[in-house]
């Protein structure tokens, strides 16, 4: 005689898992921007896992600063010692216009006399 065994599930994880991170948001070329992740899992003993890599300076906490030159998109990835999961991302878009001051003088021809203060542009 043979008996089947049939496999038990058991899920230790239950369906409440959650993380927030913050909403979108935009800097202004050259800032940064601190990001804290907190993540709501069966157990204490939480990890962060951040992507990409290249930006994160602390994979394991639950709070970085990134700084970035373009547009990204910053995922988290939070588990626990029981291997239970929770995500989020977040948009950071970049604002690369940046004032400079012209040159060139506006409102001036060769034929005047006064001296025009350079035009702010943004580029």
């Amino acid at each position: 005689m043979v008996s089947t065994i049939k496999p038990v599930e058991i899920q230790c994880c239950g369906p409440l898992h959650e993380m927030n991170l913050y909403s979108d948001t935009t800097i202004t070329l050259g800032d940064s921007v601190d990001l804290h992740a907190e993540a709501f899992l069966e157990g204490n003993q939480i990890f962060y896992f951040w992507e990409p890599p290249g930006l994160i300076q602390c994979q394991g906490c639950p709070a970085n600063n990134i700084k970035t030159f373009h547009d990204q998109v910053i995922v988290v990835k939070a588990t626990d010692q029981y291997n239970c999961e929770a995500k989020d991302s977040i948009q950071i878009r970049v604002d690369v216009k940046r004032p400079i001051f012209s040159l060139m003088y506006s409102h001036q021809t060769m034929m005047e006399s006064t001296t025009a203060l350079p035009d702010m542009v943004t580029l």
